[in-house]
């Protein structure tokens, strides 16, 4: 009796296990085969994520970067391996061989060691590269995948003496395996693309396209005020907002945000980031003729249409982030995206994030780095050609369309410390100093477009025009600071009157120089007046450098022309304030 019982027991218990079984076995099919698919999408065709290169998260597994290939190849290899073991268990079972199902069951016991073993340093990898750049869906449906391929290598052993006896009459309980796994891989990859969603660390909005002003011919009178709280860290003089001319207005950075205004004052759009981990914007770059915001975030770039705020591309290319790392000279907001080395020069199109055109590095035989001094409207740069006995000093323009060499130069051949210094000047020169025996005094303004050099007085500075107009002036210093007005082609207008004081600007990116802008038909400059005489806006006409008007305005930092507003920056204790004078 005891052993009858016993029996029927064990019947009961296989009645239920041969069913779960065959039930595991349907699932195990499917996992399988949805994680290979998985992988292949993940590094196949999803966007990848920056964070998955980055050096600080690639020594996090034994596999190094190559980790999420790895791993997607791996799951394929396994699935095969897998799904072919039980195919075998089937045919042994149905040709009536002994131990049938041990194809099956050593087979996944085989994939579950292996994937054990791999396993170790994936989970930090994981979660270091997720945190370290702006995520995508690539590395959570790859891991996605990792883990449906360990669930579908565990039933697989589970279900291993089912697949020797399946039969036709198996198909209902398989269909129910197969429904059960496609609802669990449903959920799965539903979570892993919900984890790439980049989308919800994005703080941002967008405005409707508009046309975009003209920069005022004159300084007009001021409309609005825009105050930027904290601009000023402690005692330091210098602000730590960028204020740049882009879109239908300008832009505005601080405190990893991003901010555009038009011309009335008024927000249009902004960009920030909440995340993950530390990853938030950290700087910008207008280019394009303020066409084009470049936001900088730790491990990558995004594109950012000045107009609408709608984002254009997003790139982590080593050769882009390496040109908008390099500070050219004092011309901190160049331009123009120019890759430099010794051998070519790569320019990128800073509205698709792409290269636009390679070529060969201007006298590559010259000294390496070049002085890079772009302006508004070329790329110039001034190098050092050396030789036994002497050293020549070139300059070298190219079009930024086309990267064709338009002006190259030799401006001064020297001895063997022969030296040069040069800063841009205008849209289309810059102003060039020598050093070394036999140098000439004073400094030169060379204009890439006329090809010319022309001598500046012996005695002052000659300082960077921010435009409208590509007029600029020189700070005499014979008999205390006289301004003197020169013209793109390097002739002098006008000479004003001595002693006029002048504010340094401190816009950042701007470098050092006199807080002054150029119009055609004259400039304004700011006057810190002194001790005992209030601060104002002067301006001068450009025919006789005579002044015309003046506006108080107290504790200046500088200019900014942008679409439709001559912006004045103001200090007020630690505020920036931005006044937007219009015609």
């Amino acid at each position: 009796m005891g052993s009858e019982g016993a029996r029927k027991s064990v019947d009961r218990v296989l009645g239920v296990l041969r069913p779960a079984g065959t039930v595991l076995a349907g699932a195990a099919a499917v996992l399988l085969v949805w994680a290979a698919a998985l992988g292949a999408w993940a590094r196949l065709i999803a966007p990848r994520s920056s964070g998955e290169g980055s050096w600080y998260v690639i020594g996090l597994h034994r596999w190094g970067g190559a980790l999420p290939n790895r791993m997607a190849l791996a799951v394929a290899v396994i699935a095969v391996v897998l799904i072919a073991a039980m195919a075998y268990s089937v045919w042994r079972g149905r040709t009536g061989r002994d131990l049938s199902a041990t194809p099956a069951g050593a087979a996944g016991v085989a994939a579950l060691l292996f994937i054990a073993y791999v396993t170790q340093g994936i989970p930090a990898f994981y979660q270091m590269a997720m945190d370290s750049a702006p995520v995508t869906a690539a590395l959570p449906a790859g891991m996605a995948s990792w883990w449906l391929c360990l669930a579908g290598a565990a039933v697989t052993f589970l279900a291993a003496r089912a697949f020797p006896r399946l039969e036709r009459s198996s198909v209902r309980l398989l269909a129910v395996g197969v429904a059960i796994a496609v609802v669990v891989a449903a959920v799965v990859t539903v979570g892993a693309l919900r984890a790439g969603d980049d989308g919800r660390y994005v703080d941002a909005t967008t405005a409707a396209a508009t046309d975009v002003p003209a920069v005022p011919s004159m300084l007009g009178q001021r409309t609005f005020t825009v105050s930027v709280p904290d601009a000023f860290e402690g005692n330091k003089h210098d602000p730590n907002r960028g204020i740049v001319a882009a879109g239908a207005g300008f832009v505005v950075y601080g405190d990893h945000r991003i901010t555009a205004y038009g011309a009335d004052g008024k927000e249009r759009w902004h960009f920030a980031r909440t995340g993950p981990g530390g990853v938030v914007v950290n700087g910008m770059r207008v280019f394009d003729n303020g066409a084009t915001v470049v936001a900088f975030l730790d491990k990558g770039l995004v594109g950012i249409d000045a107009t609408t705020g709608e984002r254009l591309w997003t790139s982590a290319d080593d050769q882009m982030m390496y040109a908008l790392s390099q500070v050219p000279g004092y011309n901190l907001d160049a331009p123009f995206v120019v890759y430099r080395d010794d051998r070519v020069w790569v320019r990128f199109d800073t509205r698709t994030g792409k290269p636009m055109w390679t070529v060969p590095a201007p006298h590559a035989d010259c000294d390496f780095p070049p002085r890079v001094v772009d302006t508004r409207s070329w790329l110039v740069s001034v190098v050092r050609c050396s030789s036994e006995q002497s050293n020549a000093i070139r300059v070298i323009a190219l079009d930024p369309g086309s990267g064709e060499t338009v002006w190259d130069n030799e401006v001064f051949k020297g001895q063997a410390d022969a030296a040069a210094i040069a800063t841009p000047a205008n849209a289309v020169g810059i102003f060039i100093q020598f050093g070394g025996a036999g140098a000439p005094p004073g400094i030169a303004y060379a204009n890439v477009v006329d090809k010319t050099v022309t001598p500046l007085p012996a005695r002052g500075t000659g300082e960077p025009s921010l435009g409208p107009s590509d007029n600029f002036v020189f700070s005499g210093r014979d008999g205390g600071r006289q301004l003197v007005l020169f013209g793109p082609d390097g002739k002098q207008r006008c000479a004003g009157a001595q002693g006029i004081r002048g504010a340094q600007t401190r816009v950042l990116g701007q470098g050092g120089g006199l807080a002054y802008l150029s119009f055609a038909g004259g400039f304004v400059v700011a006057d810190d007046g002194g001790v005992g005489t209030p601060g104002s806006l002067r301006t001068f006409d450009a025919n006789t450098c005579a002044q015309t008007a003046a506006v108080p305005a107290e504790s200046v930092e500088g200019f900014v022309p942008v679409p439709g507003a001559v912006l004045v920056l103001r200090r007020d204790g630690q505020t920036l304030q931005i006044d937007g004078y219009t015609a």
